[in-house]
This record gives structure tokens, sequence and C-alpha cells, in this order.
């Protein structure tokens, strides 16, 4: 039996992968403790300079595996982690900031490929601790570099787990930092911030606000380097197809959408091209191209299942079953909602699980006559929404439901799930789930013939979008509301209805009631 074998059998050795493996965790105690008992403070501090200087090598050679092989990457970092960490303690207490951030970077990027979120928001809070805090601080202390890829990152994560204030605050503050430095104005980091303030807005429904974000970002880029940054570049396009699609102005989506696809095709980025695939898929599919959507999911299912990324055939598979329901052809969407389901559990991916539950209730009710399963479908993932916590996700459900009884006529039962719903959309600050699902009470009342009810919910559902649409956003709600208030006054007498908005809202109604809703789609 030779040495390796030996030290495995031992349990001296444990394997990480079959080339890699790692020492027993006690053994760098012990003989760190024969080091300082043998060499003197001088000697060790000098090999803890070469440790460290070996390890912040091997922290960007690491960074090079992520970007070609995640997998690999991410087991070899894991297995160094200890050495990771110990090297950059050292850098900070020797406030060796560049080897502290090719440190930092292999552990803070598995980390967030992880889903590690507590553990890396500590690392970095560990580091700002010794680099400073604020810009001026880590200016001070020569971290300025260090302290703009931590908030950087920082900034970026908060936006992707759409904590949008906390982001916003972060990327205001590099912007204000950047814009502040000679030639801010085109460094690429600014367009970067914008990007993010951008996908802000977005997130909001601030398209106006987005769209002027992501030309500053764009035009910042092309500008400057951008032909040495088509990714950055074809990012922006693809947020502004995005800003186009909520806008509703499909055929500007595609083209910026095509043109992030040429950009990620010369790169290539396979991932990415999937993400424009399924964008152009929608846009033809919402321009009624049926043929055409089919083709570029089609595309985005064979790039998925040839690379066997089984998260994103998750979604592609639900594309199709949109798709399939949207022409009516119900077999076959059921098919491939089924699919999208049970490789969803196959993954232990709970809120897809739940998306899937939601559309197979949704098909079931389109039918007509499957009232029943459609109710199944709705509660079981309600039921998902609740272990989750997910309180929008769950609102939903029961406004979903409500639209089932509605439907069917069992007003009582629609009225209780509607003001469940609300009642959570309330809670959320949710203003315009809010507004719709007071529009949908109000229906009901209407239906009933109780028109002080129904004018009571369609008057809150009016004040709530006007407030929305104040932010530049619902007008289609706001027609809606406005469309509905006409009809009540029509039955209630304008004399009536004038009396009665007086009397309980204690100004003049509006008088632009009449308006053309045959644009809503």
């Amino acid at each position: 039996m030779d040495l390796g074998s030996m030290a495995l059998a031992g349990g001296f050795l444990e394997p990480v992968s079959p080339s890699v493996f790692q020492i027993h965790p006690a053994m760098p105690w012990f003989y760190g403790r024969k080091l300082h008992q043998q060499v003197p403070s001088a000697g060790v501090r000098q090999l803890e300079q070469e440790f460290l200087r070996v390890y912040a090598d091997t922290a960007d050679y690491f960074m090079e595996s992520l970007y070609e092989n995640q997998d690999a990457g991410a087991t070899a970092v894991l297995a160094e982690e200890g050495n990771l960490t110990q090297a950059l303690a050292l850098a900070l207490e020797g406030r060796q900031w560049e080897q502290a951030q090719l440190l930092v970077q292999p552990l803070a990027q598995v980390y967030r490929m992880q889903k590690r979120y507590p553990e890396l928001r500590r690392l970095r809070r560990q580091v700002l601790d010794a680099a400073g805090h604020t810009a001026a601080e880590a200016a001070t202390r020569g971290a300025g570099e260090l302290w703009l890829y931590l908030v950087g990152t920082e900034a970026s994560e908060a936006v992707e787990l759409m904590e949008l204030d906390y982001g916003e605050a972060l990327n205001q503050q590099l912007l204000e930092h950047l814009l502040a430095q000679p030639q801010g104005e085109t460094d690429p980091r600014t367009a970067a911030v914008y990007h993010q303030l951008g996908t802000i807005a977005l997130h909001r429904g601030q398209l106006d606000d987005a769209e002027q974000l992501f030309q500053r970002s764009l035009s910042i880029i092309e500008g400057g380097k951008g032909g040495e940054d088509p990714a950055s570049v074809a990012d922006d396009y693809y947020s502004l197809g995005q800003v186009k699609q909520y806008q509703r102005r499909y055929t500007e989506a595609k083209e910026w959408f095509k043109k992030a696809l040429d950009l990620h095709q010369r790169l290539p980025d396979q991932e990415e091209m999937v993400k424009d695939y399924r964008a152009l898929g929608l846009m033809s599919q919402m321009k009624f191209e049926y043929p055409e959507a089919q083709s570029w999911y089609q595309r985005a299912r064979e790039m998925v299942e040839e690379s066997r990324d089984e998260e994103t055939a998750v979604l592609v598979f639900h594309d199709l079953g949109t798709l399939c329901h949207a022409q009516y052809l119900f077999d076959e969407a059921e098919n491939w909602y089924m699919q999208a389901l049970s490789l969803g559990g196959r993954l232990g991916n709970e809120p897809r699980m739940a998306v899937e539950m939601h559309h197979l209730g949704l098909l079931a009710q389109t039918r007509g006559i499957l009232y029943d399963d459609a109710e199944g479908w709705y509660l079981a993932a309600l039921e998902k929404h609740q272990k989750l916590g997910n309180r929008r996700g769950e609102a939903d459900e029961c406004r979903q439901m409500g639209v089932l009884f509605h439907e069917q006529k069992r007003l009582d039962e629609a009225e209780q799930w509607y003001q469940r719903a609300g009642e959570i959309f309330e809670s959320l600050r949710d203003v315009q789930r809010t507004a719709r699902t007071y529009g949908q009470l109000a229906m009901v009342a209407e239906e009933r013939g109780d028109l002080p009810h129904a004018l009571e919910w369609a008057a809150r559902t009016y004040r709530l979008a006007v407030d929305y649409s104040s932010q530049g956003i619902g007008g289609d709600l706001l027609l809606q509301v406005k469309a509905h208030l006409a009809r009540l006054r029509d039955k209630h007498g304008p004399e009536n209805f004038q009396e009665w908005w007086r009397g309980a809202l204690g100004t003049d109604p509006p008088g632009d009631l009449d308006v053309d809703t045959s644009s809503i789609l």
C-alpha cells in the first residue's frame, strides 16, 4: 500500500473529488503549534507572507476556473475555503488590499452560487470593517478599489434579491463616488451603476425612468470601450427590450432582444442566448405570431437539453405550455405544464411547482367544465405558497379562487376569497393588486344589485388607480375603473351618482368617465 492509500485509510486525508484531497482538520493546528515552537516569530511572519502570496495566486486561478467550469471551480474553492479565509485574514491584517480582493472574489462567487447569502454578507462586513465602510474612509486607507468591488457586488445582489430600497441606496453611494472622480462620467463602472438603477426602476414599473437609465449606461459603454465589453452592451439591449415589452410595444421589444441575441451569439454565451430566445418567443406570442414563437422556444429547448440545464428547461417547458394554452391546444399545454411540474419537483424547486400548479388550474378553468380540477390545483398552489411564506403568491391564489367562484356565479364564496386576497395585498402595500381586487369586489356587489356597495368598492379602486397612474404606471387599470364607474353611474342615475359621490368622498365625481377600453388586452 502506498503512502497516499495509507493516509486515506488512516483518516489523515479525506477525498473531495477523485483527484483532490484535504488533510484532517486537526493536522493544521498540530503542525502550526510545532512550527511556532521551532521557528522564530520573524520566520513565521515570512512564512505567512509566502502563504498569502501563494493563496492570492491560487484565488486568481480559481476565478478563471469558475468562469470555465462552475462545478469544478466551486469544488476547488470549497476544498481550499479554510486556507483562503486564513490568507484573507492575513491580507486584512497587513492592509494588503489587492491580495484581499483576489482572495475574497472566489469565496464570494461560490457563496453567491450556492445562495449562502448570510455568509456572503458576513464576509463582506468583515472585509469592510478593515477596509472602511464609506468611500472616504476606504480612500484614506488606500482601499478604494476594494470598497468599490464590495459595495458594487452587494448592490447587485440586493437588486437580484428584490431588496430594492437597499439596492438603490447602495447604488446611489456608488454613483456619487464615481461621478466625483476624474472621467467618472465615462467610467464603465458608472454605466454599471446606471444599469442597476434602471433595473430597480423597471421592477417598480417606472418605465420612463428605467429607459433613460439604461440609455445612459449604453451611451457610456458604446461611447468608450463598448467594443471591449459586448456583454454589458447586450445587457442594456436586453433591458431596453424589457422596457418596450412592459409598454406593450412588442415590435420594438423584439428589435432590442434580437440585438442582444446577436452579441450573445458572437461571444458566445449560451445561457444568455437561451434568455434571448425565450424573450423573442414571448414577444412573438404576444403578437399572435405563434409559429415564430414556437421556433424561438424550440431553439431554447434544444440548447438547454444539450447543456443538460434542467433548471432552465423547467422554464422553457412552461413557455411551451403557455404557447399551446394561448392556441387552445389544451392537451399539449397540459403535457408541457406537467413536464415542468415533474422536473421542478425532482429538482426541489417548490416556487416553480407552485407556478405550474397555478397554470394547470388556469388551464382547467379555461376549459370551462373542470372547475373542481381547477379548484384542486389552486388550493395545491396556495398550500405551497403558504409553506414557502410567499404572501404575495398566497394572495394571488386567493384572488384566483375568487375569480373561479365568480365565474360560476357563486358570489358569496367569490367575495370571501376576494376579501382574503385584498387583506393580504393591503398588508403588502401592493397598490395595483389591491386595486384590482377591490374592482372585483365592486363587480360582485353590482351583480347582486347592491349598487351602494358596488359604488363604494369602485370608488376605492378609483382612488388607488389614480395614485398608481400618477407614478407613470397602471394606465389600463385607471381606464377599466373609469369604465366601471360610468356603468354604475348610468345604473344609479347621474344625479344620484353625483349626490352619492359628494356625500361619500366630499368632492365632485370625476367628469372623464366615458373612456374607450378597446385598446386594453
